[in-house]
């Protein structure tokens, strides 16, 4: 059997850079088992797996997959599926439903792809020492948690701080349990940015993730209050690096990025 795999750069308008995923369409679901050693194979933080509905030519079905887990929600996925669903369908619109009943619409826009994405509810979370001292930080100024999808975001105030962390991963992992990831975000001394962010998750077997849309759904209401904003421009400090532009209703966050399909093949299953 032949499986039409591609990787596709997202948040970014250049290749090799942003945040690759790998995205795969099949006329019916794989079995949970082929889509998790998929992913594996394919190696990017997340594979996008889509079905799409025959009752609806604009609607598709999409699950993701770390390396190592399946998660409920994949922002940059989303917009790698939805770059590979405009490019092969023409059309203004797409909408995408994830295993969790998550339904997002995409939608062709000037500046590129815009995304409904959820706004995450947050309350306050006290968390060891021994965290910040994985992380290799001195100092925060505040601290909030997601339950879902399960992300704790940490305040900074020092942009170099932000880019020069290089966090103790294996003893991250063991200072908190049940957790996606951690964010770690800052003003932006960048007049054309309004902040920056990196993003970690050893606990589903990333490191650190390029660029990750569901974060942003973590921390936008947050920068939104901060800098009295409902439009903003956000970038992902990774090694790769990469740029959303955001606008919060009291509905959706709003996610516009850009996506680069990089390699287009076939999968070999036996």
């Amino acid at each position: 059997m032949k499986l039409p795999i591609y990787t596709i750069d997202a948040f970014t308008d250049k290749a090799f850079a942003g945040n690759p995923a790998g995205v795969c369409i099949t006329n019916e679901a794989l079995e949970v088992e082929l889509m998790q050693k998929i992913a594996a194979e394919m190696n990017h933080s997340e594979t996008a797996f889509l079905v799409p509905d025959n009752s609806d030519a604009e609607h598709y079905n999409i699950r993701y997959f770390t390396p190592q887990a399946e998660i409920g929600f994949c922002g940059h996925a989303t917009l790698a599926s939805a770059k590979l669903l405009f490019e092969k369908h023409p059309s203004e619109k797409i909408k995408l439903t994830t295993y969790s009943g998550l339904k997002i619409d995409a939608l062709k826009v000037s500046k590129g792809i815009k995304m409904g994405f959820p706004i995450y509810e947050t309350d306050t979370f006290l968390f060891p020492p021994s965290v910040t001292q994985a992380l290799g930080m001195v100092h925060f100024s505040e601290t909030f948690y997601a339950p879902n999808p399960k992300m704790l975001a940490i305040v900074i105030e020092d942009e170099n701080q932000l880019i020069n962390l290089k966090p103790d991963f294996s003893q991250l992992q063991k200072s908190l349990s049940d957790l996606v990831a951690i964010i770690v975000t800052c003003s932006s001394k960048d007049q054309n940015i309004d902040f920056k962010s990196r993003v970690f998750c050893p606990w589903v077997g990333i490191n650190e993730d390029p660029v990750t849309g569901s974060a942003h759904s973590v921390i936008a209401s947050y920068w939104a209050n901060k800098l009295n904003k409902t439009s903003m421009n956000a970038y992902q400090a990774s090694a790769r690096g990469g740029h959303l532009f955001l606008e919060l209703t009291k509905e959706n966050l709003w996610v516009t990025g850009n996506a680069i399909i990089v390699l287009e093949g076939n999968l070999h299953i036996q």
